[in-house]
């Protein structure tokens, strides 16, 4: 009976107590990784959402980007100041043989074209018809044409005798 005695007794004796300290902190080690997974996750979570509004943002300021080299390039700003710049030039080209004439007193006369404007007035064209024949624009035939009627009128009052 003794032996029995023995065999129960190792049965029903509790385990050692390193035993449940490891499974203690084995639990502990397990609950801890738990709440750093979850605190990692929501991290992420929050940096995912930080990094997609960022490269929202740079995408937005990237075309905006875009867009003003686009408007810098091939803007009407450039075109305008380039197109300003080359017609101050040829004015300045042009006005010096003219400012060298008005000093020498030399007064030419009127180009070939307007020659032919003048004669075909007279004969009753009008100025779409004469701006047509001459490939210019009607603005400028009209008011070529109108000058020419403006000077034909001072002539005859330059010829018309006055009594006195």
């Amino acid at each position: 009976m003794t032996s029995f005695h023995i065999a129960t007794l190792q049965i029903i004796t509790p385990m050692p107590r390193y035993h449940i300290t490891i499974l203690l902190i084995g639990i502990l080690l397990c609950t801890v990784s738990f709440v750093l997974a979850l605190m990692l996750k929501r991290s992420n979570s929050n940096k995912d959402k930080l990094l997609t509004e960022m490269q929202e943002t740079l995408n937005s300021l990237q075309n905006g980007l875009t867009v003003k080299e686009n408007e810098i390039h091939e803007g009407p700003a450039v075109n305008i100041f380039d197109d300003n710049l080359r017609a101050a030039e040829l004015t300045t080209r042009l006005q010096r043989p003219r400012l060298s004439i008005q000093q020498s007193g030399y007064s030419p006369a009127a180009p070939e074209r307007y020659g032919y404007i003048q004669s075909m007035a007279e004969r009753g064209l009008s100025a779409k018809e004469i701006a047509s024949m001459l490939s210019m624009s009607l603005h400028e035939a009209t008011q070529l044409v109108t000058l020419t009627r403006v000077a034909r009128s001072q002539q005859r009052l330059n010829n018309t005798v006055i009594p006195t």
